[in-house]
């Protein structure tokens, strides 16, 4: 085998390996949060794989109802934008709605799944091409009419809207 025919092998071998990541984590919400956050999802973080784990109960209908509840600083936030990223990069024709104690909360947790997650190089190596569009209360993916994701907080608007995941 000469080296034009070893670089070639390696490449496809790359390529199929790479196939199979964004396989995995495109249908095991664990394994995207690690993708996302290798430095966050840890081993020693036992808690957020088992919160992981309720979350991947809901997303295959399994759960209807979850709460999670946890000190200050331990990650529930956080793991709740990557579900509803996953979510909307898994459904990209759903739309999620997450309502918050206050506004500028809401607006935050907006801005983190939108500009922080949807849009970034890691969150399109699993799910390309998804492209976000409109406000920070309220944002559509690709051309859905619908929007994909809106929030507010306790007394702000969201009489009207629906929201739904096509699975």
């Amino acid at each position: 085998m000469n080296r034009k025919d070893k670089e070639r092998m390696l490449l496809l071998l790359r390529e199929k390996k790479k196939r199979e990541h964004r396989h995995i984590c495109q249908n095991n919400f664990y394994e995207f949060c690690k993708h996302m956050d290798s430095k966050f999802f840890t081993d020693g973080k036992k808690h957020l794989k088992l919160i992981a784990e309720a979350f991947q109960e809901v997303a295959e209908g399994k759960i209807n109802k979850l709460a999670v509840s946890m000190p200050p600083r331990a990650g529930k936030s956080y793991i709740t934008s990557l579900f509803c990223g996953w979510m909307l990069g898994k459904y990209p024709k759903g739309s999620i709605m997450r309502n918050s104690y206050a506004a500028k909360l809401a607006e935050k947790f907006s801005k983190d799944i939108r500009d922080g997650i949807i849009v970034s190089d890691k969150f399109k190596e699993i799910f390309p091409g998804i492209n976000v569009k409109g406000s920070i209360d309220n944002w559509n993916i690709n051309d859905t009419t619908q929007p994909a994701y809106f929030c507010a907080g306790v007394g702000g608007p969201i009489t009207g809207f629906g929201c739904k995941t096509i699975a």
